[in-house]
Protein backbone atom coordinates (compact mmCIF):
# COMPACT_ATOMS: atom_id res chain seq x y z
CA UNK A 1 0.00 0.00 0.00
CA UNK A 2 1.53 3.37 -0.93
CA UNK A 3 2.13 5.55 1.82
CA UNK A 4 0.33 8.95 2.46
CA UNK A 5 3.71 11.23 2.07
CA UNK A 6 4.29 9.25 -1.24
CA UNK A 7 0.63 9.96 -2.00
CA UNK A 8 1.37 14.11 -1.25
CA UNK A 9 4.17 13.90 -3.04
CA UNK A 10 2.54 12.57 -6.13
CA UNK A 11 -0.02 15.91 -5.93
CA UNK A 12 2.71 18.36 -5.31
CA UNK A 13 4.98 16.85 -8.40
CA UNK A 14 1.83 16.76 -10.75
CA UNK A 15 1.04 20.40 -9.93
CA UNK A 16 4.71 21.30 -10.12
CA UNK A 17 4.90 19.53 -13.63
CA UNK A 18 1.16 21.47 -14.67
CA UNK A 19 3.03 24.90 -14.31
CA UNK A 20 5.73 23.83 -16.24
CA UNK A 21 4.10 22.59 -19.07
CA UNK A 22 2.21 25.96 -18.73
CA UNK A 23 5.69 27.78 -19.24
CA UNK A 24 6.54 25.47 -22.00
CA UNK A 25 8.78 23.37 -20.32
CA UNK A 26 8.11 19.47 -20.37
CA UNK A 27 8.93 17.31 -17.42
CA UNK A 28 7.22 14.52 -16.25
CA UNK A 29 6.20 14.53 -12.35
CA UNK A 30 6.38 10.61 -12.04
CA UNK A 31 8.82 7.65 -13.38
CA UNK A 32 7.44 4.52 -14.28
CA UNK A 33 9.75 2.74 -11.44
CA UNK A 34 8.23 5.08 -8.88
CA UNK A 35 12.12 5.30 -6.64
CA UNK A 36 10.76 7.67 -4.03
CA UNK A 37 8.60 4.66 -2.64
CA UNK A 38 11.89 2.94 -2.27
CA UNK A 39 13.17 5.92 0.15
CA UNK A 40 12.77 6.36 3.67
CA UNK A 41 9.68 7.66 5.34
CA UNK A 42 11.84 10.45 6.43
CA UNK A 43 13.53 10.90 2.81
CA UNK A 44 9.99 11.18 1.37
CA UNK A 45 8.70 13.97 3.97
CA UNK A 46 11.81 15.80 2.57
CA UNK A 47 10.91 15.46 -0.81
CA UNK A 48 7.36 16.62 -0.26
CA UNK A 49 8.80 19.62 1.51
CA UNK A 50 11.30 20.29 -1.52
CA UNK A 51 9.08 20.10 -3.58
CA UNK A 52 6.38 22.29 -2.39
CA UNK A 53 8.84 25.05 -1.87
CA UNK A 54 10.02 24.83 -5.17
CA UNK A 55 6.08 25.09 -6.36
CA UNK A 56 5.51 28.07 -3.61
CA UNK A 57 8.11 29.81 -5.11
CA UNK A 58 7.17 29.52 -8.79
CA UNK A 59 3.66 30.54 -7.82
CA UNK A 60 5.12 33.86 -6.35
CA UNK A 61 6.76 34.54 -8.79
CA UNK A 62 4.76 33.60 -11.64
CA UNK A 63 4.55 36.39 -14.27
CA UNK A 64 7.47 37.98 -13.70
CA UNK A 65 9.72 38.29 -16.49
CA UNK A 66 13.24 39.28 -15.49
CA UNK A 67 15.20 36.69 -13.25
CA UNK A 68 17.31 39.48 -11.09
CA UNK A 69 13.45 40.34 -9.90
CA UNK A 70 12.81 36.92 -9.31
CA UNK A 71 16.12 36.33 -7.12
CA UNK A 72 14.43 40.15 -5.41
CA UNK A 73 11.19 38.25 -4.96
CA UNK A 74 12.30 34.82 -3.54
CA UNK A 75 15.23 36.39 -1.33
CA UNK A 76 12.65 38.93 0.93
CA UNK A 77 10.86 34.97 0.83
CA UNK A 78 14.03 33.38 2.27
CA UNK A 79 14.70 36.15 4.36
CA UNK A 80 17.91 37.08 3.28
CA UNK A 81 20.07 39.58 1.15
CA UNK A 82 22.99 39.14 -1.18
CA UNK A 83 25.87 40.15 0.48
CA UNK A 84 27.14 42.32 -2.41
CA UNK A 85 24.24 44.11 -4.65
CA UNK A 86 25.41 43.81 -7.52
CA UNK A 87 24.64 40.19 -7.73
CA UNK A 88 21.64 41.37 -9.31
CA UNK A 89 23.26 42.97 -12.35
CA UNK A 90 24.86 39.49 -13.05
CA UNK A 91 21.60 37.21 -13.24
CA UNK A 92 19.97 37.62 -16.33
CA UNK A 93 17.18 35.92 -18.33
CA UNK A 94 19.11 33.43 -19.89
CA UNK A 95 21.02 32.89 -16.74
CA UNK A 96 20.83 29.16 -14.98
CA UNK A 97 21.05 29.76 -11.42
CA UNK A 98 19.92 28.12 -8.54
CA UNK A 99 19.65 29.10 -4.23
CA UNK A 100 20.90 26.19 -2.14
CA UNK A 101 22.00 26.21 1.89
CA UNK A 102 25.42 25.21 3.14
CA UNK A 103 24.99 21.46 3.04
CA UNK A 104 24.15 21.88 -0.93
CA UNK A 105 20.42 21.21 -0.12
CA UNK A 106 18.83 22.76 -3.33
CA UNK A 107 16.78 25.62 -2.02
CA UNK A 108 15.10 26.84 -5.67
CA UNK A 109 16.02 25.80 -8.95
CA UNK A 110 15.23 28.53 -12.39
CA UNK A 111 13.36 27.55 -15.15
CA UNK A 112 16.56 27.18 -17.03
CA UNK A 113 17.62 24.06 -15.17
CA UNK A 114 14.31 22.52 -15.87
CA UNK A 115 15.23 22.66 -19.48
CA UNK A 116 17.70 20.55 -19.05
CA UNK A 117 17.72 16.84 -18.50
CA UNK A 118 15.97 13.84 -18.98
CA UNK A 119 14.86 13.04 -15.50
CA UNK A 120 11.34 12.95 -13.61
CA UNK A 121 10.65 14.95 -10.37
CA UNK A 122 10.29 12.48 -8.49
CA UNK A 123 13.85 11.50 -9.51
CA UNK A 124 15.09 14.51 -8.94
CA UNK A 125 13.76 14.10 -5.34
CA UNK A 126 14.66 10.43 -4.82
CA UNK A 127 18.09 10.79 -5.89
CA UNK A 128 20.50 13.00 -5.00
CA UNK A 129 22.48 14.92 -7.25
CA UNK A 130 25.62 12.59 -6.97
CA UNK A 131 23.57 9.64 -8.11
CA UNK A 132 21.86 10.99 -10.51
CA UNK A 133 25.34 12.79 -12.77
CA UNK A 134 28.31 11.58 -12.76
CA UNK A 135 31.02 14.88 -12.96
CA UNK A 136 35.11 14.90 -13.46
CA UNK A 137 36.94 14.68 -9.91
CA UNK A 138 39.04 17.27 -10.32
CA UNK A 139 36.02 19.67 -9.79
CA UNK A 140 34.53 18.51 -6.52
CA UNK A 141 37.94 20.15 -4.54
CA UNK A 142 36.87 23.49 -6.26
CA UNK A 143 33.77 23.53 -5.76
CA UNK A 144 34.18 22.23 -2.01
CA UNK A 145 36.49 25.35 -1.22
CA UNK A 146 34.52 27.62 -3.01
CA UNK A 147 31.67 26.87 -0.43
CA UNK A 148 33.72 27.35 2.17
CA UNK A 149 34.79 30.48 1.16
CA UNK A 150 30.77 31.42 0.65
CA UNK A 151 29.96 30.61 4.04
CA UNK A 152 32.70 32.55 5.83
CA UNK A 153 33.15 36.09 3.36
CA UNK A 154 30.47 38.94 2.58
CA UNK A 155 31.43 39.54 -0.76
CA UNK A 156 30.49 37.82 -5.01
CA UNK A 157 33.21 35.46 -6.32
CA UNK A 158 33.70 35.16 -9.30
CA UNK A 159 34.08 31.56 -10.37
CA UNK A 160 35.56 31.85 -13.90
CA UNK A 161 38.84 30.35 -12.62
CA UNK A 162 37.20 26.75 -12.49
CA UNK A 163 37.34 25.05 -15.90
CA UNK A 164 34.02 24.08 -17.74
CA UNK A 165 33.48 20.65 -17.88
CA UNK A 166 30.76 17.71 -18.41
CA UNK A 167 28.53 15.97 -16.43
CA UNK A 168 26.64 12.88 -17.50
CA UNK A 169 23.25 11.71 -16.83
CA UNK A 170 23.36 7.91 -14.79
CA UNK A 171 19.98 6.37 -14.68
CA UNK A 172 18.27 7.73 -17.61
CA UNK A 173 18.27 5.99 -20.70
CA UNK A 174 19.72 8.77 -23.04
CA UNK A 175 22.46 9.45 -20.63
CA UNK A 176 22.43 13.14 -21.71
CA UNK A 177 25.91 15.16 -20.80
CA UNK A 178 25.46 18.46 -20.54
CA UNK A 179 28.49 21.19 -20.44
CA UNK A 180 28.77 23.53 -17.56
CA UNK A 181 30.48 26.84 -16.62
CA UNK A 182 30.58 28.45 -13.63
CA UNK A 183 30.23 31.87 -13.56
CA UNK A 184 29.75 33.11 -10.38
CA UNK A 185 27.64 32.82 -6.75
CA UNK A 186 27.35 35.20 -3.63
CA UNK A 187 26.04 34.48 0.22
CA UNK A 188 23.07 35.20 1.17
CA UNK A 189 23.03 36.70 4.65
CA UNK A 190 19.93 36.22 7.25
CA UNK A 191 18.37 38.94 7.98
CA UNK A 192 17.77 38.21 12.09
CA UNK A 193 21.13 37.01 12.51
CA UNK A 194 23.36 38.63 9.53
CA UNK A 195 25.35 35.37 8.81
CA UNK A 196 25.57 33.42 5.39
CA UNK A 197 22.68 30.97 5.71
CA UNK A 198 22.74 29.78 1.96
CA UNK A 199 24.19 31.33 -1.75
CA UNK A 200 23.16 31.86 -4.76
CA UNK A 201 24.72 30.36 -7.58
CA UNK A 202 25.21 30.89 -11.48
CA UNK A 203 26.82 29.12 -14.61
CA UNK A 204 25.76 28.59 -18.00
CA UNK A 205 24.58 24.44 -19.34
CA UNK A 206 24.75 23.73 -22.75
CA UNK A 207 23.38 20.26 -23.98
CA UNK A 208 25.55 18.05 -25.80
CA UNK A 209 24.82 16.52 -29.27
CA UNK A 210 24.12 12.96 -28.55
CA UNK A 211 26.05 11.93 -31.64
CA UNK A 212 29.36 13.66 -30.03
CA UNK A 213 29.57 12.23 -26.42
CA UNK A 214 32.92 12.83 -24.71
CA UNK A 215 34.85 10.99 -21.48
CA UNK A 216 34.03 12.11 -18.10
CA UNK A 217 37.44 11.84 -16.37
Amino acid sequence: MESSAVQSFDIVATELSNMLRQKGIEISALHKSRPLRQRTEDHQRQAIERAGRQLQQMEITEGVLEEFEKFRILCHYHKVQPADPKVFTHITRNSAWEILDFNMNQLYRNDMLFKLGNYSIEEYEAYSPWELFNRPQYVLGSLAETTIKLKQDKRMLSLEHIPSYVIEETLSEQRGQYRIKHTFACPLVCNSTNENTMFVSMFQAETLDPQRRVSIL
